[in-house]
């Protein structure tokens, strides 16, 4: 007695092929996102922060070159501060006024947290650059870190000449995204935003300054940056 041919329906088929297909579609770059858990932190190279994904520090090398620039400005300590001061270190930014008793106090509030997390880890420092370094004396920054208690070699709070404090915060930061990298340099600056750099110089991350649960975020992300 003869086999039976069966056929698969048409429509049956096709649906196979699309789960198929949909199954296999790679994901997309997330620029909100650090990636989940197990994977290494997204690089970004413009102001837009859209996400690249890298296996290891050598590709991430070769294709990504925006990465942190020349400086030379001074701390609350009167010390001489330039990039390799932070180049081999993980580092986090910040963008403040002394006199602002609001965003920034937050955000200087959340520093306080972070330099507890890390005070003893030598390969974390954190930095904050004043907006306003007409006002921001070398004074005024000792007074603020002793207001703060900021630790020395730990957390530089850093004064200077007001265009390479804006272009460093506007054109390596991208401080304020894409509304500030098409600004005048000069133009006023303010920004919630925290930008987080690796040992190599390159930005990593981004978050709002102000909010305890992007801490939180941001703690996680560093100790990624740290196992790396």
């Amino acid at each position: 007695m003869p086999l039976k041919k069966y056929t698969v329906p048409f429509f049956l088929y096709s649906a196979l092929v699309c789960l198929l297909l949909c199954g296999c579609r790679p994901e997309k770059n997330n620029s909100n996102a650090s990636g989940d858990s197990n994977s290494l932190l997204p690089y970004y190279k413009s102001p837009d922060f859209e996400a690249f994904w890298f296996d290891n520090a050598e590709e991430a090398a070769k294709n990504i070159k925006h990465s942190l620039v020349q400086f030379d400005l001074i701390n609350q300590n009167g010390e001489e501060i330039n990039e390799n001061n932070l180049l081999g270190k993980i580092h986090v930014s910040s963008f403040f006024e002394t006199k602002c008793d609001g965003s920034c106090a937050a955000v200087s509030a959340q520093f306080q947290r972070l330099q507890a997390i890390f005070k003893n880890d030598s390969n974390v420092v954190l930095v904050s650059y004043t907006t306003e370094p007409e006002n921001d004396t070398k004074k005024a920054l000792k007074k603020y870190a002793t207001l703060h208690g900021a630790i020395a070699n730990k957390w530089h709070l850093l004064t200077g000449d007001k265009y390479e404090l804006y272009t460093l915060a506007r054109r390596f930061y991208f401080a304020e995204r894409e509304d500030g990298y098409t600004k005048p340099v000069d133009e006023a600056l303010h920004t919630e935003n925290v930008v987080l750099v690796d040992k190599k110089g390159f930005v990593r991350g981004i978050y709002n300054g102000t909010l305890t649960q992007e801490t939180e975020r941001m703690v996680k992300d560093m100790v990624k940056l740290r196992n790396e």
